[in-house]
């Protein structure tokens, strides 16, 4: 049986990423007023599960990061008087000890670390569903801005185990502002465009290149420039996703929602450390964050001179899936 999981051993600079991603969804902290971006594009996954959820339900957060959608669902659960079980499941500590700050005190939420350190493989083994459930399943499983960051080819088994872990007639429900779909308009583009493209402005400039160039290990700076090309990995195509959940056998609907977001909130999100290591290679933070500022400002412009910005921030566009397990 997995134990609940607790932060342990995380150091200050883990805590403040948290902190400071936790701050890119609402403003200065403050639970109460969830910034525009985030309040717009949540509203509706959260509704869309909300609708869906019954008193006594188990519910899966499937990527809970710093909370922002847990937070959001318990709000309209707690104002209508449900009870459920809340299984709250991420695989990055930093970000994962800010919700269980924010919601450990609850006696309804539990805490799964999506993964373990296997020492006969040597490397880190991601749980299943089913594992991570106990056992149990689930009546809905929620997951927001999370399916666009697994790798294409692991899509189908997530998928399978997403679908095991559900009982007969339970929901999967997501969201994505960053997978692209035939039908978004030329006037938004995808959520983390803006970041892929301060990671090229970045790297490219004359204070990266001179960091990576005074550095005397080459595979040091190879490592780098591996690392800044995670931070906003290229996501999965639309078909891979609706391919692998039909396959299951899914009863499937999609809706879509263009959401803005403002420069100043674009800025606070690329500056959340973890994501500004897509100027991974000047170790001073000033000269990186003003490095940044500037990288973002030109890519904004050239999204406003595109017409996928204006002088209210950029447009990206949001896919919404609601599936259901029918047997």
């Amino acid at each position: 049986m997995l134990q609940n999981w607790t932060p342990e051993g995380l150091s200050e600079s883990d805590l403040a990423d948290g902190d400071l991603y936790h701050r890119s969804l609402y403003a200065e902290g403050n639970l109460e007023q969830p910034l525009s971006w985030h309040r717009d594009s949540i509203a509706k996954l959260v509704q869309a599960a909300a609708d869906r959820i019954s008193d006594g339900d188990i519910v899966v957060d499937y990527g809970t990061g710093t909370g922002g959608s847990a937070i959001e669902l318990l709000k309209v659960l707690d104002s209508q008087g449900i009870q459920i079980t809340l299984v709250l499941v991420d695989p990055l500590p930093s970000w994962f000890s800010k919700a269980w700050e924010l919601l450990h005190q609850r006696s309804d939420v539990e805490f799964r670390l999506s993964f373990d350190y296997d020492s006969k493989l040597g490397r880190k083994r991601f749980f299943t569903v089913t594992e991570l459930l106990d056992g149990r399943q689930a009546n809905l499983i929620l997951s927001s801005s999370t399916v666009h960051l697994i790798p294409s080819k692991t899509i189908p088994s997530l998928i399978e185990e997403l679908y095991a872990g559900l009982v007969p007639g339970g929901w999967f429900i997501w969201d994505s502002g960053d997978i692209d779909t035939p039908t978004r308009p030329v006037s938004s583009c995808l959520l983390h465009d803006p970041y892929r493209g301060v990671q090229v402005k970045a790297i490219a400039s004359a204070e990266h290149q001179a960091a990576l160039s005074s550095l005397d290990d080459e595979l040091q700076a190879q490592r780098i420039l591996q690392k800044t090309g995670r931070i906003f990995p290229t996501p999965p195509k639309m078909n891979i996703i609706t391919d692998a959940i039909d396959a299951v056998g899914f009863q499937s609907e999609y809706t879509t929602l263009e959401v803005s977001m403002a420069d100043v909130d674009a800025l606070r999100f690329i500056l959340v450390p973890r994501l500004a290591a897509v100027a991974a290679g000047i170790e001073d933070e000033s000269v990186r964050t003003v490095l940044i500022e500037r990288c973002l400002a030109e890519t904004l412009e050239e999204l406003r001179a595109s017409g996928q910005a204006d002088e209210n921030g950029y447009r990206s566009h949001w896919i919404y899936g609601a599936h259901q397990k029918l047997f």
